[in-house]
């Protein structure tokens, strides 16, 4: 092996970790005071084994450990055509900002374009390979972070998030139009494209007074390759639903969100429920053919109807993942704690049945452990379905269904309990035989990738 003048060469353990430095740029940069934003302020690291090579994502902090920053549900990381794509909320710029990048595989991350939302946007990738960002651009981040339209960013050259783009109003300004269902928007939106090319973008917009709901609403726009129009999901609900999973199959569109309702209960309930004030009690999904018809809503677990308002804020219930593979089935992946073991759940039930059916992920691996956090699930273009997990291990795992092997596919700084990101088919990205993540393991740490080569499992 052959190393430049500036690299260093260590064997750990069969994994090679090959470190870019510069030490008179970085003194430079201790001595300014300015080290966290320096573009050489820290080294590049590439870690790589058989089974995957991980990566350093530029040379920015990110905001907010898990990288989640309200976007479990959000697709973070499309890859197509050799070149992977994703961003992070920058730790230092105000307003807030989603710092774009590009990576070519087996090169580094290169910086990209730079916009502000007021949460991390969809990062989508059409059929075409032209990159679309869509999020909730705030009015005024300052004042408001949560006023204000989405809106889908659309780069004019295929394959870069970088150069000329064109910006595209989703939503209506309703501050001239009026407010009403179908000008409301917010911060709770997911988005995905189907092979079909439309585009859906599901997001809460229930009309509310103060923190008391008066409409409770979700609400879908849909792209079909000329123009956007506005379609109700859901209006009157009992509660708000929020953190929406979109989804486009060649047959039906999909929304699996979560009631997310504040509940005046918890202001005199006494730490740590008045800390934070939302009941997370129900899981639901939507769907309706993409040929026309009704919008068909079902139940997938209702706490509300077994426990109290306290045992519903202990269980913590969030909705993880969700997809639809080559065979029509839908799987829902959602978690909550039993007895203080956050516990993953797997639904799933085929697009034209109305019965769910559920099991435990992984759950001989449960008790050596102390639960799965976090849960993605993948399609291999074998039709093969992974589990891609994260427990108190400290490391990202993947693991083909119906099958209690686990393979570590990160090497991850600390025990923040990160959120492995998927370059998942709802985004763009095609079915292939590598499997490309990004994951964000703490506050004011760089995000990490990993590219992971499935063949042989």
């Amino acid at each position: 092996m052959i190393l430049g003048e500036n690299e260093y060469f260590f064997l750990i353990e069969s994994n090679i970790l090959i470190v870019k430095n510069n030490k008179t740029i970085i003194l430079f940069c201790l001595f300014l005071g300015i080290l966290t934003n320096c573009t050489k302020s820290e080294p590049d690291i590439a870690v790589q084994n058989s089974l995957y090579k991980q990566y350093t994502v530029g040379n920015r902090n990110n905001l907010q450990e898990n990288g989640s920053w309200w976007g479990e549900n959000i697709t973070k990381i499309v890859h197509k055509g050799g070149k992977a794509f994703t961003a992070v909320i920058d730790d230092v710029l105000s307003p807030r900002t989603a710092v774009l990048y590009e990576k070519k595989d087996n090169e580094e991350w290169v910086e990209g374009q730079s916009f502000v939302f007021s949460r991390f946007p969809n990062i989508l990738i059409d059929l075409m390979g032209y990159v679309h960002v869509i999020g909730f651009e705030p009015f005024n981040f300052i004042n408001d972070q949560f006023s204000g339209r989405l809106i889908d960013i659309k780069f004019n050259a295929q394959n870069t998030v970088s150069g000329a783009f064109t910006k595209t109003y989703i939503t209506e300004d309703y501050r001239t139009t009026g407010l009403t269902l179908a000008t409301a928007s917010s911060v709770f939106c997911g988005a995905a494209i189907g092979n079909n090319g439309k585009i859906l973008v599901a997001y809460n917009n229930s009309l509310k007074a103060g923190s008391v709901g008066i409409n409770n609403s979700l609400a879908v726009r849909i792209f079909d390759g000329n123009s956007w129009t506005f379609e109700s999901v859901a209006s009157g609900m009992t509660s708000a639903y929020a953190y929406p999973f979109a989804f486009v199959s060649d047959s039906y569109y999909h929304v699996y969100a979560i009631e997310d309702d504040y509940d005046t209960y918890y202001l005199t309930a006494g730490l740590p429920y008045s800390n934070y004030c939302f009941r997370y009690g129900a899981v639901k999904h939507f769907q309706r053919p993409v040929s026309g018809g009704v919008w068909i809503e079902t139940t997938l677990i209702n706490l509300n109807e077994t426990k109290t308002k306290k045992e519903i804020w202990d269980a913590s219930l969030r909705i993880i993942d969700f997809h639809v593979d080559y065979s029509g089935t839908i799987h829902a992946l959602l978690r909550y704690n039993t007895s203080s073991k956050p516990i993953c759940y797997h639904y799933w039930k085929k697009e034209f049945e109305s019965t769910w059916k559920n099991e435990i992920i992984l759950p001989s691996e449960l008790p050596k452990d102390n639960g799965l956090y976090w849960v993605k699930i993948w399609e291999r273009n074998d039709h093969k379905l992974f589990y891609i997990c994260y427990g108190s291990g400290g490391q990202i795992s993947l693991s083909p269904l119906n099958s209690n092997s686990l393979q570590t596919i990160s090497d991850l700084p600390g025990d923040y309990k990160p959120t492995p990101f998927v370059s998942s088919y709802r985004g763009g990205s095609p079915l292939e035989a590598n499997l490309y993540i990004v994951v964000f393991p703490g506050f004011q740490i760089k995000a990490i990738s990993l590219d992971v080569f499935t063949a042989g499992l």
